[in-house]
């Protein structure tokens, strides 16, 4: 394996989409040659899907907390 292929393993394109850069791993998934045009799409549909609904849960989550903290501050 030459130097550099490694970044256009599946393995490491997942890694980036899903465990550190999120929808800024997307470059990583386009510019490797391991996956279909397909495959492609529909990676990118899952990663898009995955932060919408991770900032989603963010939001419900940030309301959840001032909630309860205006609660026990007795607002």
């Amino acid at each position: 394996m030459r130097m550099g292929e490694d970044r256009h393993s599946k393995v490491f394109v997942f890694i980036m989409l899903f465990a550190v850069l999120g929808p800024f791993g997307l470059p990583f998934l386009w510019k490797s040659k391991k996956f279909t045009g397909k495959e492609k799409a529909f990676w990118t549909f899952v990663t898009s899907a995955c932060t919408v609904l991770l900032i989603g849960l963010i939001i419900i989550l940030i309301k959840l907390l001032i909630k309860y903290s205006q609660a026990l501050i007795g607002y």
